[in-house]
């Protein structure tokens, strides 16, 4: 009897190797299951910055989430300027703060300055990769870095 219940959770850790296997490596696509943006114009309106999160389902139930932000002009439509990569400033694992509000934190310093706080609490039990540009594209935008918990 050992032995059928021994090979049931064999075969059943099996397919799910095979399983994820299949969502990792022969799908290859990544499907976004929620998109959600902020915007937030600068003091002289000549640039926005724009907030993203996304959350994309991977291969098998492996799910991501992730916070973008970017700066570009204002004459570049929304939509355009939050999907150019090109225009991302930060790039993080979806995170919160110690007090339980939402990562990162956003505000314009003056008409060129831009200060994200971003929390660091989900990087106690993995790593996370994260992406910052300390200037924006058009090298006008400077933008300031502050890691919490």
């Amino acid at each position: 009897m050992l032995k059928l219940i021994l090979s049931f959770f064999t075969l059943l850790g099996l397919l799910g190797g095979v399983w994820h296997a299949l969502g990792f490596f022969i799908l290859k696509e990544r499907i976004v299951e929620s998109f959600r943006y902020e915007v937030i114009h600068s003091l002289d309106d000549k640039f926005v910055l724009v907030k993203s999160y996304s959350v994309t389902q991977g291969g098998a139930l492996a799910s991501n989430c992730q916070d973008s932000i970017f700066v570009f002009s204002s004459a570049i439509p929304v939509d355009e300027g939050a999907s150019n990569s090109a225009f991302k400033v930060y790039s993080g694992s979806c995170d919160g703060f110690s007090d339980g509000s939402r990562s990162p934190r956003v505000r314009w310093i003056g008409a060129r300055g831009v200060e994200v706080e971003f929390a660091i609490n989900g990087a106690r039990l993995v790593s996370h990769d994260v992406v910052l540009k300390v200037m924006d594209f058009t090298g006008e935008v400077h933008v300031k870095f502050i890691v919490s918990e």
